[in-house]
């Protein structure tokens, strides 16, 4: 079995319910994570070249398993928002540019 590190990237993040903020985005090859400005993280785990599938999970929470979003569809304008199905219906991720 290979594992892949996740390199955590600085970024700007939109999440339904939240206004843009800044995101530490960590991607390893088969999807992305980032925490939410109250704590929790999203996670939206690729199996598909433009479909994925978006879980939640809360440090706060006694639930051993994360909370199942449902799949999420790029954005044809571009790689970088997903449109949901469920509670959150659109989220981006933005990896901000160094020059």
């Amino acid at each position: 079995m290979m594992t892949t590190i996740a390199l955590a990237q600085p970024g700007r993040c939109y999440v339904e319910g939240y206004d843009w903020f800044d995101c530490d985005i960590a991607a390893d090859g088969g999807g992305i994570t980032f925490d939410l400005p109250d704590g929790k993280t999203f996670a939206l785990a690729i199996y598909e070249p433009e479909l994925g599938q978006g879980f939640l999970t809360d440090p706060e929470s006694d639930r051993i398993l994360p909370n199942d979003l449902g799949e999420f569809r790029q954005v044809e304008a571009g790689p970088a928002c997903w449109r949901g199905e469920r509670e959150i219906e659109l989220f981006c991720a933005l990896v901000k540019r160094t020059l």
